[in-house]
């Protein structure tokens, strides 16, 4: 049995793989929330991006970012965890994800790789056997998902799920930009020798899920876009990875941008939290939308809560529900 759990965590990470601009504190300061509010004409939208998972209490949302949810209509998310059809997403995960009967993903591995692959399984304590018939793309989230979560991380410490977590003890609505099934689509459309490339990356780069989360949350604690747009999209954007980083990054955050302004024709003010790999870079969500017309300024830390919206509450989106 494919543990969705596992798929829906390590997709996450998948997508928090020219920048809003972010001043260095000054000396004495505290260091920028990693959220911006974005204002244009009576339009107020915050922005923040996610490190999907995380140890407890690693990554605690800034009084600054809490303030902004508490003010807000509503919370849009990438994918609601609450709303997937485990069911369904399980169906989809086994069509896609799985060879044909007598093709063997070890075969398809260089005699390095293959020990790579079948030592990572077995020290995350799954049978080497269970990755056979996985086509590359599957093999790799849920590597990286299971070492993820043999370090100690999880989605419910990670800052989207926390603040889902605050949105529905404030009985906020939340709203998804995309499913968990389009995700699994994505990554199930890659072209094969793009797939392979993301296998063999992560097998010849030992210990890396464990030494990259912590690098993405220590960037996300300093409210550092810069590194993080070097952590998560620097590798992306060579030659290589061309491919990936379109169809991972770059389509889905234009596409994302236009589902934003569509929530903005109705009234509400929207808290938006992605994995911060959409949110920073010249070709990221808070830059597309400043080239939209939209004034952007980073949060600080500790700011004053802002004043709570006096608008009515949006109506709720195709496919939405309260949460």
């Amino acid at each position: 049995m494919i543990r969705t759990r596992t798929i829906l965590a390590a997709l996450a990470l998948c997508g928090a793989c020219a920048t809003p601009r972010s001043a260095a504190p000054a000396k004495g300061e505290p260091p920028p929330a990693f959220a911006w509010e974005l204002k244009r004409g009576g339009q107020v939208l915050y922005v923040a991006g996610s490190v999907h998972l995380g140890k407890a209490g690693a990554l605690p949302l800034t009084p600054a970012m809490e303030g902004a949810l508490s003010s807000s209509d509503a919370l849009v998310v990438e994918v609601d965890a609450a709303k997937v059809d485990q069911a369904g997403l399980q169906g989809l995960i086994v069509s896609a994800g799985f060879l044909p009967e007598g093709e063997d993903l070890y075969a398809m591995l260089t005699p390095d790789d293959r020990a790579e692959l079948a030592r990572r399984f077995q020290a995350a304590g799954v049978a080497p056997a269970a990755a056979k018939r996985m086509r590359p793309w599957l093999a790799s989230i849920m590597l990286i998902g299971l070492e993820a979560a043999k370090s100690g991380y999880q989605s419910e410490g990670g800052v989207d799920q926390q603040l889902a977590a605050r949105a529905r003890g404030e009985k906020k609505q939340i709203v998804e930009l995309e499913s968990a099934e389009s995700q699994i689509r994505i990554l199930a459309n890659l072209p094969e020798h793009v797939a392979a490339l993301m296998l063999e990356e992560m097998l010849r780069n030992r210990d890396a899920v464990d030494q990259s989360i912590g690098a993405l949350a220590d960037a996300w604690r300093r409210g550092d876009a810069q590194a993080m747009d070097a952590l998560v999209n620097a590798d992306l954007r060579k030659p290589e990875y061309a491919e990936l980083y379109a169809k991972l990054i770059l389509e889905r955050n234009l596409r994302m941008a236009d589902r934003i302004e569509e929530l903005l024709q109705k009234p509400g003010r929207y808290f938006v939290v992605v994995g911060a790999a959409h949110v920073v870079g010249e070709r990221g969500i808070v830059e597309l939308l400043r080239a939209r017309g939209f004034t952007v300024r980073q949060l600080g830390q500790g700011e004053p809560p802002p004043p709570r919206s006096s608008r009515a509450a949006p109506v709720t989106a195709p496919g939405a529900g309260p949460a």
